[in-house]
């Protein structure tokens, strides 16, 4: 969990998900670079649960996967970018 939402890692997805309603997810997905490092591309929230910090939980619950696992997080999304900073360690 995290900001206390249930989010849930999806390796074979490449991707962290919020299940916001029953039909809905938001996301944030992600490669892993060469060098092992987490590439988090692209988050998506659907419009209804904009607004609400669902974004921003599953951004943390990527780093602290990231922390978790010793690897290197490269936020190339916008979002992420600009919530968490430039390329760095988790």
């Amino acid at each position: 969990q995290a900001g206390g939402m249930e989010v849930v890692h999806e390796p074979e997805q490449s991707r962290f998900v919020v299940q916001v309603t029953p039909t809905a997810v938001a996301f944030v997905s992600y490669i892993v670079d060469a060098d092992g490092a987490l590439n988090l591309h692209h988050t998506f929230t659907p419009p209804e649960a904009r607004g609400k910090g669902v974004a921003r939980a599953l951004v943390d619950a990527a780093f602290a996967h990231a922390r978790a696992s010793g690897v290197k997080v490269v936020p190339s999304c916008s979002y992420i970018s600009q919530v968490r900073g430039p390329v760095q360690r988790a």
